[in-house]
């Protein structure tokens, strides 16, 4: 008898708490899934972090230590890009193009500094303090 209290008593526990996914569950709204996008290149959707149409006009590069994700995007002429630092480094991170054609201020860990590509081409760029640390920007 004392055994069967016991099972009863697990069963009634297992079923009241559920399985640890459901458990505290809110229910979020439904969406479509985002496009995937590649860790290293990514083209952009207005105004959305990476992912999307090739020719578009926005995208968002995460800066961390000594890496840029994605490292390589497409834009279009006119698109924005916005660097954002996620690593935090006495100083910051300073973002500059290999031609000098443009540098970001030190930007402080959840800081973000946004430029606008306003002609086509392909402009490489770097995180000053990390070297190894390269992205591309293409603009169609």
């Amino acid at each position: 008898m004392t055994r069967a209290i016991a099972v009863g008593f697990l069963f009634g526990l297992l079923v009241a708490c559920g399985p640890p996914e459901t458990r505290d569950a809110t229910p979020e709204p439904s969406a479509a899934p985002a496009p995937a996008a590649s860790a290293e290149s990514a083209e952009a959707e207005p105004g959305t972090p990476p992912g999307g149409e090739p020719g578009t006009s926005g995208v968002t590069v995460d800066v961390g230590h000594n890496r840029l994700s994605p490292s390589e995007i497409t834009i279009a002429v006119g698109g924005t890009v916005t660097f954002y630092n996620q690593d935090e480094m006495p100083g910051g991170h300073t973002l500059a193009a290999d031609d000098g054609s443009f540098e970001s201020p030190p930007l402080a860990k959840d800081e973000s500094w946004s430029r606008t590509f306003p002609t086509a081409g392909t402009y490489p760029y770097h995180i000053k303090e990390h070297l190894g640390a390269k992205g591309k920007v293409t603009v169609r």
